[in-house]
C-alpha cells in the first residue's frame, strides 16, 4: 500500500515536533500523536531550522520519523528483474526535501532578521510563511514518491518488458544458463561474455534476467493468466476459421477490442503460445483484431475473414461491437494501434511452429 498525495497532504498536520521548547508535553512514541499547525508555528517562531517527525507505517507498525522521510513503506521480496529502481527513487526524493527544508529555513531566518526587536507579530509572521514553505517541501516529496518515481517505474518496466520478450525468450535464457553452470574456471566474467555470445544476446541484459528473473517473470506471467473462455472457444468449431488453443486466447481478444490489454497481459500471452497452450494462429489473432475494425480483407490469413466477420458466436462481445467500425486505418485510435504493435513484437519472438 502507497500513501496517496491526498492521504500525505492530509497527514502534514500529522506532525510531531521535535524542538523540545515547543511541546510541553512529547507524544508517547508508542502512540505517536502530533502537534497542531498552531504548535508547528510555533516551533518555527522558537527556531526557524526546527526540526518534526511525523508518523509512518513500516510493514505494520506505525513508528516516528523524520518529516521527509516519513514515508510508509512495505516490504516486497518481488525481484526488481528489470533493474528500474522504485524503491530507490522512493529513497531519492528524501535529499531533495531535506535541501528544501534547509532553504526554507534560511528564508525564514532572514525574514526573522529584518523585524524589529520585541516585534513578535513579525515574527510569527515569519514562522506562518516557514510553516507554508514545509508544506509544499513535504507535498513536493510526496509527488516525487507517488507520482515521479510510480511513472518512472512503470515507462521503464514497459520498455524493459517490450525488449525481454523481443530477446529473451525460453530457448536462449535455457543455453545461457546451461552454458553457465558447465563452466570450468573460476573466470566469471569470461564464462558471462562466452555464454552471452552462445546464446545469441547482443549484450547483458538478458543475462541478468535469465541468471536471477527470468523463471520468476515467467511465474509471475503464468500467475496473471486470464481464465480461458471454454464458452468461446466451444462455439467456434469451423477448424478452418478456428485456430488450435482459441479459447485460452479469447480473453486476451476481449481485452484487445476493449483496448484494456496490458503489458502483463502480453507476456501472459506470449507464455500461453510458449507453453503450447495456444497455437501462433490463434495468438495472431490478437494484433490483427486490429485490421479487423476497419474491416481489412485478409488476403494471406483468408481464414481470418471468416473469423472475424461472418458474425460468428466465438467471438467476444466486445469485439462484435467493434469490428468495422471505423472507416479506414488512419481512423483507428492511436492507442489501439500501439496495443497492436505491442503483441505484433511479442508475436514475431515466438518460436516458429513446425
Amino acid at each position: 500500500m502507497r500513501p496517496t498525495v491526498a492521504s500525505m497532504l492530509a497527514s502534514l498536520a500529522l506532525v510531531t515536533l521535535t524542538a523540545a521548547a515547543a511541546l510541553a508535553d512529547p507524544p508517547d512514541p508508542g502512540d505517536p500523536k502530533a502537534p497542531t499547525r498552531a504548535q508547528v508555528v510555533a516551533g518555527f517562531v522558537a527556531d526557524c531550522r526546527a526540526s518534526f517527525e511525523m508518523p509512518r507505517d513500516m510493514d505494520g507498525t506505525v513508528e516516528l520519523a523524520p518529516e521527509c522521510d516519513a514515508y510508509d513503506y512495505y516490504q516486497n521480496c518481488s525481484p526488481d528483474v528489470f533493474g528500474c529502481g522504485y524503491e530507490e527513487c522512493r529513497a531519492g526524493c528524501t535529499p531533495a526535501c531535506d535541501t528544501c527544508q534547509a532553504a526554507c529555513g534560511g528564508g525564514c531566518d532572514g525574514c526573522k532578521a529584518k523585524c524589529k526587536a520585541g516585534d513578535g507579530a513579525c515574527v510569527t509572521k515569519c514562522a506562518e510563511a516557514r510553516a507554508d514553505c514545509r508544506d509544499r517541501c513535504l507535498a513536493a516529496a510526496t509527488t516525487c514518491r507517488d507520482t515521479t518515481c510510480v511513472e518512472k517505474e512503470k515507462t521503464c518496466g514497459a520498455a524493459k518488458r517490450e525488449r525481454f520478450m523481443k530477446e529473451c525468450d525460453a530457448k536462449r535464457c535455457n543455453a545461457f544458463t546451461g552454458c553457465v553452470a558447465t563452466r570450468k574456471s573460476d573466470d566469471y566474467d569470461g564464462t558471462l561474455a562466452r555464454c552471452i555470445k552462445k546464446a545469441g544476446f547482443k549484450d547483458d541484459f538478458c543475462a541478468g534476467i535469465c541468471e536471477m528473473g527470468w523463471d520468476m517473470i515467467d511465474m509471475f506471467a503464468r500467475e496473471a493468466r486470464k481464465p480461458a473462455d471454454e464458452a468461446l472457444g466451444a462455439a467456434c468449431t469451423d477448424a478452418k476459421a478456428c485456430p488450435e488453443g482459441y479459447a485460452a486466447v479469447a480473453p486476451y481478444l476481449d481485452a484487445f477490442c476493449k483496448g484494456s490489454l496490458s503489458d502483463d497481459d502480453v507476456l501472459s500471452l506470449s507464455i500461453i503460445a510458449r507453453d503450447g497452450d495456444a497455437s501462433r494462429r490463434a495468438v495472431s489473432l490478437v494484433y490483427n483484431a486490429h485490421g479487423a475494425l476497419y474491416g481489412y480483407t485478409f488476403k494471406t490469413e483468408t481464414w481470418m475473414n471468416g473469423f472475424f466477420y461472418t458474425g460468428g458466436a466465438w467471438l467476444p462481445a466486445s469485439c462484435k461491437a467493434k469490428i468495422k467500425s471505423v472507416k479506414a486505418a488512419r481512423d483507428v485510435p492511436i492507442a489501439m494501434t500501439k496495443l497492436r504493435d505491442k503483441v505484433k513484437a511479442m508475436w514475431d519472438a515466438l518460436p516458429k511452429e513446425k
